[in-house]
């Protein structure tokens, strides 16, 4: 579903864009910027706010009519009286707002007469999480997407909340779509059951190996191996590692059979891996090996400017339709995110809860003083 609205009320573009994504939304400051897209476009449908004196709806309204426009309207006004409006080309205008506007039912009329989600369809970047339109946020996704069908490693860095898992998940999807990613954080591979975990072990391999195990390396065959928070990793897996991307084959704990498996491999990490290297905690080759392209996940702080986006789209996940204040977004703008988007989302949760009731959700501070205890 596409909308146009006209509107001068910075504050009624900005409700738009929490609620609706582009291209689905197209905003215009004046009428002949309006008609001129109509032209070449029809959308689903066309707001209206003539709630400034340099829109007059009956003006509009007659263009509007003169050019057959058949797509149902919704109006703002807050002067002319509902009355006054006259509807000799049968348009179809669905509702008139006077004064104040209510957000909760304007919205809930465009659904009804859309019959669609507020939330459009989803592309494969909003629907990785990955949102935002700022210049960091846009120079990201295009990497991601170049190095998607590439055969090389890719390694993924950035402070923790920032998504890295998000971007990995994207790679896969991208490349593998009909397969699963077999992700495991490296922290958990130091000890005996890791190994077997990851190479799986024959029948008999050790006291407890009743049964067969095919292991991780098995099942990331023909699709997207992900080692998370890869600084964990330990030297001798290290060195597993390199056997492995360097021909592919490995053999299960307590089997002689050499087995193969062909995977793309995805790594990411909290921090740059060379300063590891320097201090002897990961091995120079294997850096190397699994750095071939790196990609580097942006904090928040660096791209405030998509926080409106994020709020819309985590709150579509939700199901929470009710609007943020104004004033909530500026403090959450404002505010510095030591622990980047998953901070943030833990924030919006918190206040959709307490909101209980309420038509509008409202932020104070204190709840970034809860987050930072």
């Amino acid at each position: 579903m596409s909308l146009f609205v006209l509107s001068l009320d910075w504050r009624t573009k900005e409700r738009f864009k929490l609620q609706f994504t582009q291209p689905y939304l197209q905003l215009f400051n004046l009428p002949a910027a309006l008609f001129e897209a109509l032209e070449s476009e029809t959308p689903d449908m066309i707001i209206i706010d003539t709630k400034e004196p340099k829109i007059t709806a009956g003006q509009i309204l007659r263009h509007l009519g003169e050019s057959r426009c058949s797509v149902p309207i919704i109006i703002f006004t807050r002067d002319e009286p509902v009355q006054n409006f006259r509807n000799p080309y049968d348009l179809k205008i669905r509702l008139m707002h006077k004064r104040t506007v209510n957000w909760e039912e304007v919205f809930q009329e465009i659904c009804r007469i859309g019959k669609t989600e507020l939330v459009k369809e989803s592309s494969p970047v909003w629907s990785s999480g990955l949102v935002g339109e700022s210049k960091l946020m846009v120079e990201l996704r295009s990497l991601l997407e170049f190095y998607a069908t590439k055969d090389c490693p890719v390694h993924i860095y950035g402070e923790t909340g920032t998504g890295k898992e998000l971007a990995a998940e994207y790679l896969h999807r991208r490349r593998f779509p009909q397969r699963h990613i077999i992700a495991i954080n490296c922290s958990l591979l130091n000890d005996a059951v890791g190994k077997s975990v990851f190479f799986g072990h024959a029948k008999g391999a050790f006291t407890d190996a009743t049964n067969e195990l095919i292991g991780l390396l098995c099942q990331a065959n023909n699709s997207t191996l992900f080692l998370d928070e890869v600084e964990n990793l330990p030297l001798i897996f290290q060195a597993h590692m390199l056997r492995l991307l360097e021909n592919g084959e490995y053999r299960r704990l307590g089997d002689t059979k050499l087995r193969s498996s062909d995977f793309r491999l995805v790594t990411a990490s909290n921090e740059k891996l060379l300063r590891l290297v320097a201090e002897g905690q990961m091995r120079k080759d294997f850096f190397y090996r699994i750095t071939d392209a790196q990609i580097h996940m942006p904090p928040l702080r660096e791209h405030k400017e998509d926080i409106p986006l994020l709020i819309r789209h985590f709150y579509s996940t939700l199901s929470e339709r009710r609007p943020i204040t104004d004033t909530s977004i500026k403090l959450l703008q404002s505010y510095h995110w030591p622990g980047n988007v998953r901070q943030l989302f833990s924030v919006l949760r918190r206040a959709s809860l307490h909101a209980k009731n309420n038509r509008w959700i409202e932020i104070d501070e204190q709840e970034f003083a809860e987050e930072e205890q």
